[in-house]
């Protein structure tokens, strides 16, 4: 290590690669300087990488969304539930975002008009 590089640099490097890559002090001290700033650069290019994957997801996201709300709003919908003996009928209203563990994905919303449902399942639209 050169005694003429600033330290609170070298804190700086030190800090950026133990934050991603857990590296111990000592595996961090004992690099030369070009070594280190080799490494943020790295990390600096994973990270930009990742951010513009995440970027045009969103962006992908949102023109399906757009698509979906000009083409199937207003859709009249059926729901057929064998199991349960439910019949349901409805209008697509809109499209929303949803969170979900690991994505984000589109659902419809959609205003229920008749429902043989007897459980309440849809008791704030009676």
């Amino acid at each position: 290590m050169s005694l003429n590089y600033p330290v609170d640099k070298l804190y700086e490097e030190m800090g950026f690669i133990a934050y991603y890559f857990h590296w111990s002090h000592e595996a961090l001290m004992s690099m030369e300087h070009h070594e280190r700033q080799r490494w943020c650069e790295e990390i600096s290019r994973i990270n930009r990488n990742l951010n513009d994957e995440g970027s045009e997801k969103k962006e992908n996201l949102r023109k399906e969304l757009a698509f979906n709300q000009s083409v199937f709003s207003g859709m009249p919908v059926i729901g057929i539930n064998n199991y349960e003996d439910v019949l349901e009928i409805g209008i697509i209203k809109s499209f929303e975002i949803a969170e979900t563990l690991n994505s984000e994905r589109i659902i419809p919303v959609i205003q229920i008009y008749y429902s043989n449902r007897t459980d309440n399942f849809h008791k704030d639209n009676n």
